[in-house]
């Protein structure tokens, strides 16, 4: 699997109804701190940006994806 490059990093707790788990035994929920990558965005319906995010393991197999709002993380340089 193609392994992203991080460029952002989880700031604050997330909903369940708005991650998604990968299909592995070691999935577990977005956590505050871990490192993602950043797709694309979007105005969500309240004029909030969103963004579509990855967060990966390793060997590159999907962890979580989730929707979130742009407060909920701090971009990487």
């Amino acid at each position: 699997m193609k392994i992203l490059q991080p460029n952002a990093r989880l700031v604050a707790e997330i909903p369940p109804q708005r991650f998604t788990l990968g299909k592995d035994d070691a999935a577990r929920a977005p956590a505050i701190g871990d490192l993602v990558f950043v797709d694309q965005g979007w105005a969500a319906p309240d004029g909030r940006d969103m963004f579509l995010v990855c967060c990966q393991h390793a060997d590159g197999r999907v962890r979580w994806e989730a929707e979130l709002y742009e407060a909920e993380l701090e971009l990487l340089d």
